[in-house]
């Protein structure tokens, strides 16, 4: 196997690092081997017998064909060097151009979403100001609602068992507490679950709205405000244990009290 260019390498047995070779065809490893036997070249046999002055002269050539070469190398790196720095400089250029064009298209995108904010909050303002209903409107809503969840409850009921709805009121007053609290909590939007509730007030219990339990004072409150009462209670677990547990220093806000039962 002969080398196309010169190479420094050795056999394998006398230096392995350069005992090794690959061969590679259009990037692509062909074969890989190792160099058992290596034939060197003499170094007289390379260059020929010449005179001094032959020496001198060929040497004298190759100097000046160098230094010919040399320059016209840097003339060439020179224009090249000067043709990399104006495309840079283009290229700078164009960048910092489009860059302002989006910084532009940015601002205008901002400015109309802006706009369009201050259209959509003066809009609510105007419709708020002209859709604003009063509180006596409000509550009259509310008291017109309730009736009519009322009477719409009374009318299913009364309608499917009308034998007896109309002995359900006398039915209730004869139940214990636990049967009380199974309609209640377990017949939702009926007839039965209005009058299990209101038999509950009338046994003493309240209603809280934001825990959805039924609460019994279980001596005279601690401490009484315009907005709530602190004291020991009663309340009836239906989630876990199902039986009433009893709480020390409960602090019974008004607004979760249930007042539309009558």
């Amino acid at each position: 196997m002969i080398p196309s260019k010169p190479m420094c390498v050795e056999s394998y047995s006398d230096y392995p690092p350069l005992g090794r070779f690959a061969v590679r065809d259009m990037r692509q490893t062909v074969a890989v081997g190792v160099i058992k036997t290596i034939e060197k070249k003499n170094r007289s046999q390379t260059y020929k017998s010449c005179s001094k002055e032959e020496m001198k002269g060929s040497i004298y050539k190759k100097n000046t064909n160098f230094t010919k070469n040399s320059q016209i190398h840097q003339i060439i790196n020179l224009s090249h060097q000067q043709i990399d720095q104006k495309q840079i400089n283009e290229s700078m250029e164009i960048k910092n151009h489009h860059k302002h064009l989006k910084h532009q298209q940015k601002q205008k995108h901002q400015m109309k979403q802006h706009k369009q904010n201050q259209e959509k909050k003066k809009r609510k303002t105007t419709i708020n100001e002209t859709t604003k209903p009063t509180e006596k409107e409000i509550e009259t809503k509310k008291f017109n609602e309730e009736e009519e969840n009322i009477l719409k409850m009374l009318d299913r009921s009364m309608k499917s068992t009308p034998e007896i709805q109309k002995q359900a009121p006398n039915i209730i007053n004869k139940l214990d507490l636990e049967t009380l609290f199974y309609i209640f909590y377990f017949e939702p939007g009926t007839y039965q679950q209005y009058l299990a509730a209101k038999r509950l007030k009338q046994n003493g219990w309240s209603f809280h709205t934001q825990l959805s339990t039924w609460f019994h004072r279980k001596e005279f409150p601690e401490q009484t405000t315009e907005t709530y009462e602190r004291g020991a209670y009663v309340h009836f677990d239906f989630k876990d244990d199902w039986k009433e547990k009893s709480l020390d220093s409960f602090q019974f806000d008004y607004q979760y009290l249930e007042n539309e039962l009558k």
